[in-house]
């Protein structure tokens, strides 16, 4: 049976990439991943999406 239900999305924000990495290995699977590495980005990205 194949899922059709469209992913959810989760920002994730850490000023270290090598965090965000781990955690999209983690969770690109389940869910659609946006990142960021600073806080003025990571509300750019939030301002520009419907939440899911």
């Amino acid at each position: 049976m194949i899922d059709e239900t469209p992913k959810k999305t989760i920002l994730i924000v850490d000023d270290l990439p090598a965090n965000i990495d781990l955690l999209k290995g983690l969770l690109r699977e389940r869910y659609r991943i946006k990142a960021a590495t600073g806080g003025e980005k990571a509300l750019a990205i939030a301002a520009g999406s419907d939440p899911a």
